[in-house]
């Protein structure tokens, strides 16, 4: 018999039956399991957060070592080159792309 199912090795006085304290191992077995589980799940989910986030300077076409000016001069360009007035012919495109790049000079420049 192991150790852990002998019952010379449970104090006299331990309330706690063989057939318990089985089970109580194998809660503490499947517990651990579920916390790596968790923890994977946890991974996984930051990185499909991190996967969903805009790389805004991608959106502007340009490096992340861009400065001050080239974002800037990113940002007409594509203003200039996404403005819903401009795209007549395919406006709600126009009205979406000219948000995002909006939104990318906002990040970066103004931040």
């Amino acid at each position: 018999m192991s150790y852990l199912t002998s019952k010379e090795n449970l104090p006299s006085h331990s309330l706690v039956n063989i057939d318990t304290f089985k089970y109580l191992i194998l809660v503490a077995f499947v517990t651990s399991q579920n916390r790596e589980a968790r923890e994977l799940l946890m991974q996984a989910e930051r990185g499909l957060k991190l996967s969903k986030r805009k790389d805004w300077y991608k959106v502007l076409g340009i490096s992340k070592t861009a400065s001050a000016a080239d974002i800037k001069r990113a940002y007409k360009k594509l203003a200039l080159q996404w403005h819903p007035d401009k795209n007549v012919e395919n406006k709600e495109e126009a009205e979406e792309k000219f948000r995002e790049v909006a939104e990318a000079y906002e990040v970066h420049y103004i931040s």
